[in-house]
């Protein structure tokens, strides 16, 4: 451990941790152990009024989602924390490639531009909120419980936004995200 950064390194396929350190405190953290992956970042939004549709936290890379530029895999779980009930569901897009002529900002109605369209490859449908002790979490829970949205990557990194669904208020100034898959 150095620097407060406690890093281990498996010998069996694709293990490797890293933990930060604190309880919701962490941030850009990949973990891999036999097919599995989950990557879990923490994205800053506005302590502000959101119109329904608009963005929230911006888009974000989730690198190293594949090994190879083109390879495919499949969403298992997305998750986002907020420390407050806004009383909205969330929903969200995945793209294989960088929409970089999209306008996809924080608190902003998105732009998604023609060139990017092709990138999109995946939507993971309603996020639903569940409010435990003051924190809100929002979780696809779909009607089997099992979710299974297949991507391919233009690269080896995905792209991810969220929206809201309904005009909220929010007095929080972060949002925790954790998004599962299997690489193929």
């Amino acid at each position: 451990m150095a620097d407060g950064i406690k890093v281990n390194e498996g010998s069996g396929p694709e293990v490797d941790t890293i933990d930060r350190g604190g309880a919701i405190g962490h941030q850009q953290v990949t973990v891999r152990d036999r097919g599995m992956r989950s990557y879990f970042t923490t994205l800053t939004i506005q302590a502000a009024a959101y119109s329904s549709g608009d963005v929230i936290g911006g888009v974000f890379e989730v690198p190293n989602v594949v090994r190879y530029p083109g390879g495919t895999g499949l969403i298992t779980n997305l998750i986002a924390i907020l420390g407050e009930n806004p009383g909205s569901s969330l929903d969200s897009f995945l793209f294989g490639d960088n929409p970089s002529a999209s306008t996809l900002v924080d608190k902003t109605a998105p732009v998604i531009a023609a060139a990017d369209r092709p990138k999109l490859v995946a939507q993971v449908g309603s996020l639903f909120s569940v409010s435990r002790g003051g924190t809100t979490f929002f979780n696809y829970v779909p009607d089997n419980w099992n979710l299974a949205v297949p991507f391919v990557c233009t690269g080896t990194s995905l792209w991810l936004v969220l929206f809201v669904n309904n005009a909220v208020t929010l007095t929080t100034t972060q949002m925790h995200v954790r998004l599962y898959w299997e690489a193929a």
